[in-house]
Order: structure tokens, then C-alpha cells, then sequence
């Protein structure tokens, strides 16, 4: 694998596919990451990043300089503070260990040998390659053998927005309630400590849904950015921007 990445780019998207933020697990509701190994795969001039688990699966497209095609798994933590300190763009050369470079400056840290996901990640691929974002939603995709059956727009800030102030009420777990026109989001268990807010989509279709997850799907995508969200009842939620894809179960006490 080989090829060449402007550096601000491909640092934010590896940042971005840890999956960092707040989740609700055993201890309760705090920080946390999907972790940070990354498996990476270059077809041509098309760079996709890949990191998630049976419950959270997160994908992101680049646009690059591609030589060599190939895949890679790296780890973040390792390659990130390098590239912190890199020039405007870093070569990327992938074997036996991923040597990166920049101006007068190289690198060279040791592959992963697997990711521990890396059959559910390669399902999702599967699943989603023929998936993308469309600036109008005329037609509602299929995820496995089934169809979702609602469709709506957000803004990025807006939905960030909304997602941050649910996590004021430290529940953890997010209901998503949309009723074919507009979506509800809300949060917590108590008259005390519950949180909910109704927003108009820049555009709508399909049937009503309803939906519980968790997890923070929000910081996931760019600011400024828009998402189609993809819906139906007790199905994964499916989220797509222009460059990035994001499927999430459905909420149990589990996950």
C-alpha cells in the first residue's frame, strides 16, 4: 500500500474513526472509544477507514494520491503524534510495517496483525458499499435483507447540538422519534433528570419510526456537515454524510 494524504485531512479522520465520547457501560456514563485500531483499505485514489464493533460500525472516505493499492491495519495512538508534527502532506508506505513520511521527516511503526472486528467490519462493508449520500432522498436503501422505511436531514451542528444537551441528563441512552415530518429526541428516566427536543429536518420521506441508541454518533461527523439519517423500527440506525457512514444497533441494556 502506497500513498500520499494532505496530513490535516487524514489526522482529523483518524481522530474522528476512535469513536471518542461518552457511553453508557457497566461503570456508568462516561468517556470513552471504540478503541484505536484502524484497518485501512486503498483502491485507486480512494482511501476508507474503517474502525467499530458487532454494535458500532464507522467508515470514512478519502480522496488521496494512491501508487500502490493495498490494505493496512494501524494503530492511531502510535501514528498520530507523528503526524502532528508533519508538513502539509505525509507518504504513506504500507508492508511489513507503515513507514510515513513528510519533507525530511520519516517514521516507521509496526502493523496490527488483525483488528478485533475485522469480520464485522468487513460485513459492513458489504452491507454498505453501495450506499452514498444523496443531497435529495428519493430512495430508501437496503441494509441486509431489509429496507429502511423513513429518511431525514440534519445539520451537523444542529444534530451535535441536540445530542449534547441530552447528555446533560447523564441517562446515556437516546430515543429518536420520528413521526414522518419531524424527529424528537430524548433522554432519561425520571421527572427529574429528562431531557427532549423536537426538530424540523431540512428534508423528510418515508414512514414513521422509533428507535433507541446510544453512544456519541454526533462527534463523529465534520462540522458544517449535513446527514441522512435512515430509520425503521427496532432496526440500526444508519447515518451518511458526504464522507463518512455510520450504523448503530439498536439500544438494549447491553449495548
Amino acid at each position: 500500500m502506497k500513498f500520499a494524504a494532505n496530513t490535516k485531512e487524514i489526522t482529523e479522520a483518524l481522530e474522528s474513526i476512535q469513536g471518542k465520547g461518552k457511553y453508557l457501560t457497566s461503570s456508568g456514563f462516561s468517556s470513552n472509544s471504540m478503541g484505536s485500531y484502524v484497518y485501512m483499505n486503498l483502491e485507486g485514489r480512494i482511501l476508507n477507514l474503517w474502525n467499530g464493533d458487532a454494535t458500532f460500525g464507522m467508515n470514512i472516505t478519502l480522496q488521496v494520491l494512491g501508487a500502490e493499492d493495498g490494505e493496512f491495519i494501524c494503530d492511531t495512538q502510535v501514528i498520530l503524534p507523528y503526524l502532528k508534527k508533519f508538513g502539509d502532506m505525509t507518504l504513506f508506505e504500507g508492508e511489513d510495517f507503515l513507514k510515513i513520511s513528510s519533507d525530511n521527516k520519516t517514521a516507521s511503526v509496526s502493523r496490527v496483525v488483525n483488528h478485533p472486528n475485522m469480520t464485522v467490519l468487513t460485513r459492513l462493508n458489504t452491507m454498505l458499499e453501495h450506499i452514498s449520500y444523496d443531497e435529495e432522498i428519493e430512495t430508501l436503501p437496503k441494509f441486509g435483507s431489509s429496507n429502511f422505511e423513513g429518511a431525514f436531514t440534519l445539520e451537523q451542528s444542529v444534530f451535535a447540538d441536540c445530542i449534547s444537551s441530552c447528555e446533560l441528563a447523564k441517562h446515556g441512552a437516546y430515543k429518536l422519534d420520528y413521526d414522518g415530518t419531524s424527529v424528537e429526541f430524548s433522554t432519561g428516566s425520571t421527572i427529574q433528570n429528562k431531557y427532549k427536543e423536537t426538530i424540523t429536518p431540512d428534508q423528510n420521506t418515508g414512514e414513521p419510526a422509533t428507535l433507541e441508541f446510544s453512544g456519541p454518533l454526533h462527534k463523529f461527523f465534520p462540522k458544517k456537515s449535513k446527514i441522512n439519517f435512515y430509520v425503521k423500527d427496532e432496526f440500526p440506525l444508519l447515518l451518511v454524510s458526504e464522507d463518512r457512514k455510520l450504523v448503530k444497533a439498536p439500544f438494549t441494556s447491553g449495548n
